[in-house]
């Protein structure tokens, strides 16, 4: 190989865009725990962390640690031994600096990661099918809780009510993350690449245990990147391989720049925009959420939050790169003239983004929001009902039409909480010094958001957006943290359409204002100003002719951010929050046409309108109509019966190791439940009653203890799972033979006589497992088709010896 070809398996993009990616597997020698930091009180003390679909999985912030202790190993051996050099330089290049473990002064900005890792997860074909609610059980088989004590240091033993039990992951199930390795941030030297891939390798080999409990017993793995990949990289170390200079570093952060807008400069602080004549398009989003997805909102103590929607804003970057990629002129100006705008993505109602309720609903105390039976009441519109009433808040609806013949459909987006920590080498455990245990609030994985992008006729037109729909679709990374554990989505743009919203119906007597999104207004200082005075001030900058708000329900929400390139946080943004609604009544003697009015509608309110903000529903239904006479909103119909059981085409043999142990899960809960019931014993196995020492041969047909020794070596083989069906047979067969030897025998023992033919007919396969499946309660299904014979066959001889302990 070349020093400027990549290693095999880790192949780049382009050469120009050095961009490359790698599948990382996990083959784990030992049972492992990697804790969610929580339990289930009375049951489990520690639980292992799980996704999105409840399965056990090894989070991207956890394997980067571990990978990066590895590659800090290697890289101080391949500096023979000194703290820095050119591995550690490029240490630093792949995973980025650590400010709150460094001694020395910090730099103005830390160093970002070029390398991203997410999370090792089951493989997709079987990780499908064990999601299915008709696999629980199996779900259930893939951990097993292991009980421990607290043994005191000063007598050596157990302390009282110190029993734990902690969740841990069988180690027989492979798992698989994926790599990419981004080294187009500056010009770095070409061999850089080959010395990078180097490293990651030499480090996996060298981080051999991860999670909880690493240090007894557990955790135990090994780290492949594959064979072509180590094998080229071990070649090149052994040839004495060394990295190439890092001519940059780190690219010193660009200082912000003001940027003359084109066109027709403004002439007020919140004033006309250049397209105010233009028709529009929109091109309708989908988001689809491939893992969690954390927007940066406050930071409360060691809790980050975040909102419950995604701002256009980080869509926006994208739209503007895949644009100027795809040759497209002006397209800062026409970002900057609002020429083209992408809305925040919501939730999911009904088919379309949903619409942050409006907060002049309100919904009686204790009972759930939208309901009918003057549950739910407008207070533009309604009277003020007896009782104690509070602001809806939280929800989204469905956009809906001019008139309102039932309450909409609305949705409440769920947000997730994850609890991550950061260690402290020394220590190697959680501590303040390093930031300790920490929180994030994100959009869980398999949410669907959607929204739209905006954009002038006239612009449509000149670009030719046919072709656009399809480049702007694909994956994307969103939010914070997306290296690792959070941000990975998937982008689905559709074809442009005119269809908007629904015309705003005028009114005689008023213009109702309903903010769909954060309304950024300023005063005539240049100051945010979130005001309905504001508001009004701006509607008359926009020609409705309307007089001060008479009543207004609103809230004011402060959105801070951080800009990425120059290290340094944005100014704060103080807004009208989405939801909030004002009425204004119109002058006396005006009145405003529905055209004016779907002008005013499309085009917005304030400032950064290309980002999302400023959308409004002006005289939207479920604003200005009363809500106590609506009927309930339709429950979709009836659902539809569920489809067949999925099965595992590919990986059949894991498929069949998972089968097997819950299967063997759920023959030692049934086993003890059986053998412990008297009755069962009584009718299965002719044992009226517990064994007895002191019975003799006519004892009420009772074996006693010494007669039940004698079947004890007949036996011994059963109470282990057998291999295949051959040696399951064999164990049966030689249990079936001295069985009838006991049976066939002349001399005097009923009792046992009788207790040996119903053994011997549970070596028959349909009575055993008949007797294991009675009341019903089945063995869980197979992950892979005919899998539930061979399971069947191997675990008889098991069973059945668990039965007769």
């Amino acid at each position: 190989m070349t020093p400027q070809t990549p290693l095999p398996g880790f192949p780049l993009t382009t050469p120009e865009a050095p961009r490359a990616t790698a599948t990382l597997t996990l083959a784990f020698e030992s049972d492992w725990h990697v804790g969610s930091g929580t339990g289930i009180p009375g049951h489990t003390d520690r639980r292992v962390v799980r996704d999105h679909r409840d399965l056990p999985h090894v989070p991207a912030k956890t394997l980067t640690g571990v990978l990066r202790d590895g590659c800090e190993l290697a890289a101080r051996a391949l500096d023979d031994g000194k703290a820095r050099g050119p591995w550690h330089d490029l240490l630093l290049l792949l995973f980025g600096d650590q400010p709150a473990l460094s001694t020395a002064r910090a730099p103005a900005r830390p160093r970002p990661a070029t390398l991203s890792i997410r999370a090792a997860c089951l493989p997709d074909p079987l990780a499908q099918v064990l999601a299915h609610p008709t696999h629980e059980q199996s779900r259930a088989a893939l951990t097993f809780l292991k009980p421990g004590v607290h043994i005191d240091r000063r007598t050596g033993t157990a302390k009282p009510d110190f029993l734990r039990f902690e969740e841990l992951v069988r180690h027989t199930l492979p798992f698989s993350a994926s790599l990419a390795l981004d080294l187009s941030g500056a010009a770095y030297d070409p061999a850089t690449h080959r010395a990078a891939s180097a490293l990651l390798v030499a480090g996996a080999a060298l981080a051999r245990r991860l999670g909880g409990k690493r240090r007894r017993g557990a955790g135990l793995c090994r780290i492949h990147l594959g064979e072509d990949l180590e094998g080229g990289a071990k070649a090149w170390l052994e040839t004495g391989g060394q990295p190439g200079p890092l001519s940059a570093p780190m690219p010193p952060p660009s200082a912000p720049r003001q940027v003359q807008a084109s066109g027709k400069p403004k002439t007020k602080a919140s004033g006309k925009s250049a397209t105010r004549a233009e028709t529009w398009r929109h091109l309708p989003l989908t988001l689809t959420l491939e893992g969690p997805v954390s927007i940066p909102s406050r930071v409360t103590g060691n809790l980050g939050e975040g909102p419950d929607m995604i701002p256009g804003t980080l869509l926006l970057g994208h739209v503007a790169k895949v644009l100027d990629a795809a040759g497209l002129a002006d397209t800062g100006g026409a970002l900057r003239r609002g020429a083209i705008r992408v809305s925040p993505l919501t939730v999911e109602v009904d088919g379309g983004p949903g619409l942050p309720v409006p907060f002049c609903l309100a919904s009686r105390k204790g009972t759930a929001a939208l309901q009918v039976d003057g549950a739910t009441h407008n207070r533009f519109t309604d009277p003020e009902p007896l009782g104690q009433f509070t602001a809806v808040r939280g929800l989204y609806v469905a956009q809906g039409a001019n008139k309102l013949e039932c309450l909409p459909p609305s949705d409440r987006p769920a947000l997730t909480l994850r609890t991550h920590n950061t260690i402290q080498d020394d220590r190697q455990r959680p501590t303040e010094e390093v930031g300790g245990v920490y929180s994030y609030q994100a959009l869980p994985a398999g949410t669907i958001l959607r929204g739209e992008i905006t954009l002038a006729t006239a612009l449509f037109d000149k670009w030719a957006w046919k072709a656009l729909p399809q480049k702007l679709s694909g994956p994307v990374s969103l939010g914070r943290s997306r290296k690792d554990d959070y941000g990975a989505a998937h982008l689905w743009v559709n074809e442009a359409k005119t269809k908007r919203a629904a015309t705003p119906r005028p009114r005689q007597d008023a213009v109702t204002i309903w903010c769909v999104s954060d309304v950024l207004l300023v005063n005539e200082r240049l100051r945010w100003d979130p005001t309905v005075t504001a508001l009004h001030r701006a509607l008359r900058e926009r020609g409705l002719p309307v007089k001060p708000a008479d009543q207004a329900f609103i809230r004011v929400r402060r959105l801070d951010s951080w800009q990425r390139r120059w290290g340094l946080p944005r100014p704060s943004l103080v807004a009208l929050a989405a939801g909030s609604c004002a009425r204004f009544p119109l002058e006396d003697g005006a009145s405003v046409s529905a055209e004016r009015l779907a002008e005013v509608q499309a085009e917005g309110l304030g400032d950064r309108r290309a980002e999302g903000f400023g959308r409004l529903r002006i005289n939207h239904p479920l604003t200005t109509e009363a809500l106590s006479t609506l009927k309930a909103p339709p429950t979709g119909g009836t659902q539809d019966p569920p489809g067949p059981r999925p099965t595992v085409s590919g990986q059949a043999t894991i498929a069949r190791q998972v089968t097997r142990i819950a299967w063997k899960t759920w023959i030692e809960e049934r086993a003890a439940l059986l053998a412990g019931s008297a009755a069962w014993r009584r009718t299965a196995l002719a044992m009226t009653g517990a064994p007895s020492g002191d019975a003799d041969e006519t004892d009420g047909g009772t074996p006693s203890m010494s007669q039940l020794a004698t079947l004890r070596p007949m036996i011994q083989d059963l109470g282990t799972p057998a291999q295949d069906r051959d040696a399951a047979t064999l164990v049966l067969d030689k249990a079936r033979t001295a069985l009838a030897a006991v049976i066939n025998a002349e001399i005097r023992r009923p009792p046992l006589k009788a207790t040996a033919e119903r053994v011997q007919a549970l070596t028959d396969p349909e009575t055993f497992w008949a007797t294991m499946a009675a009341n019903g309660d089945e063995p869980p299904p197979a992950l892979a088709l005919n899998d539930d014979s061979e399971v069947r066959a191997t675990l008889h001889p098991l069973g059945l010896g668990l039965l007769l302990q």
